[in-house]
């Protein structure tokens, strides 16, 4: 296995029908799936689901709703009345002031949404995390997952295991590194997924078990643990630590660009390695 880690290589991590490429910070997008909280990253879920009510009203008493945007503050709820805490509305790119459920949640623990948790956290993957800014607040073995807003996310680590194909029903377990990713630490989310396999364009989605890899023309490519998991004549490229091990994606090997496959998207050989432009 090649020991250099990729850091310049940019991931794209594929929300159903396509991908979104956030530089320099890999951004997640979730889509309906139990795995990712209704009051989390990109889901517009409904009250019958555990969501936020799809029509905006309040809460219940002291929140003005999903749907309103309010410029409170996240890590102490300043902005909000008695009763209310502050979340992230991905979708309206803003916080928000949404009423308390009264289960007060810990760190850790299990949770619905965000109101489930105790002021300062907020529910993702089911459970209760701490906001952040970078990676630097966040424990050793996790990353800030970026949440679309300035310098603002929630601290994860591995969540599910992206080389298990059926780690998420109806999607797939995707790995990211979030805000000021320098560290090589990686955290994992259910999100979505599409059909395309190695080195096939990303534009429909990648196949579970790959994760789509570029700036300028991304692929699909085949996500890998430590040494295996790659096709006969490839091998395991790190990107970064993963649960306490390397993670990484199944690379030709080579020595110039003559080295790389002709089909899918074109690749060229950096670092000892055919990768997408």
């Amino acid at each position: 296995m090649r020991r250099a880690i990729l850091a310049g290589l940019a991931l794209l991590v594929c929300a159903a029908p396509g991908c979104a490429f956030f530089a320099p910070v890999w951004e997640f997008e979730a889509v309906d799936d139990p795995g990712v909280d209704g009051g989390g990253p990109g889901r517009d879920a409904g009250e019958e689901d555990g969501g936020p009510p799809s029509d905006g009203a309040p809460d219940g008493d002291g929140g003005s709703g999903w749907l309103t945007c309010t410029g409170c503050t996240v890590e102490t709820d300043d902005g909000c009345p008695d009763g209310a805490g502050c979340y992230v509305n991905q979708d309206l790119e803003c916080t928000v002031c949404v009423a308390r459920s009264g289960r007060d949640a810990s760190l850790g623990e299990a949770c619905g949404t965000g109101p489930d948790c105790r002021p300062g956290l907020d529910c993702i993957a089911g459970r209760c995390v701490t906001f952040c800014a970078s990676g630097p607040d966040c424990e050793d073995d996790e990353a800030c997952l970026a949440s679309g807003l300035e310098a603002l996310g929630w601290c994860l680590g591995m969540t599910c295991e992206p080389t298990d194909p059926d780690a998420c029903p109806g999607g797939a377990c995707q790995p990211f590194n979030g805000l000021t990713p320098a560290r090589g630490v990686l955290g994992s989310v259910c999100g979505g997924s599409g059909a395309n396999e190695a080195r096939q364009a990303c534009g429909e989605g990648c196949a579970p078990v790959h994760a789509c890899f570029g700036a300028t023309e991304p692929a699909c490519e085949r996500l890998c643990r430590d040494g295996s998991g790659c096709p006969s004549g490839e091998e395991c490229t790190p990107i970064g630590n993963l649960g306490g091990e390397l993670f990484g994606i199944c690379t030709v090997p080579c020595s110039g660009d003559s080295d790389c496959p002709a089909d899918g998207v074109p690749h060229t050989c950096q670092m000892m390695s055919c990768l997408p432009g």
